[in-house]
């Protein structure tokens, strides 16, 4: 049976992280705070729900570009203006995209070095935290998961929380 915070990280990596960051007292930006309350989890959720409207208005409009054109009369050597702006819409989707996916994965990354470093875990190779967050995220974030709770012994999975578990008392050391 697949543990549910599986699910969370190859689904809604934003989430995932949100609760990450929240559980092991660390700001959106992946940065140590003293806030109170803490608002990481909120701040990334809000972030996922934004980039998954900015995402289908995006596909939207290139829906409807797509289906300005007239392929039978398509003629590639003389790009009508509906082909144009197809193309300035397309590209300016991918960019977006790009983004949100090279943010994802640096704070994914970041997240790592956080928790390597509070406690004392070495890495293999220099570009260790890099390559895994960017070739398998939901791989990372699962780890993450596993290494700041105690699923087994005292806190139960939960995915619509701030901080992934059913606990009140978070058991993870800040220092």
């Amino acid at each position: 049976m697949c543990h549910e915070t599986c699910c969370l990280a190859y689904f809604c990596q934003m989430c995932a992280i949100g609760q990450l960051l929240h559980r092991t007292q660390l700001s959106w930006f992946g940065e140590p705070t003293d806030e109170k309350p803490l608002k990481t989890y909120y701040i990334w959720f809000v972030i996922a729900i934004a980039c998954l409207v900015i995402h289908r208005i995006l596909d939207c409009i290139l829906y409807a570009k797509i289906m300005l054109v007239d392929l039978e009369t398509f003629d590639a050597a003389d790009p009508t203006p509906e082909v144009e702006s197809y193309t300035i819409a397309s590209s300016v989707c991918s960019m977006i995209s790009l983004g949100i996916t090279a943010f994802t994965v640096f704070m994914i990354m970041k997240l790592r070095q956080r928790v390597r470093a509070r406690h004392g875990i070495e890495q293999s190779c220099g570009l260790e935290d890099c390559c895994v967050s960017y070739w398998c995220p939901s791989c990372v974030l699962c780890q993450i998961d596993r290494h700041t709770a105690v699923y087994e012994a005292k806190q139960k999975a939960n995915c619509f929380s701030t901080t992934g578990i059913d606990s009140i008392v978070l058991e993870y050391e800040t220092a």
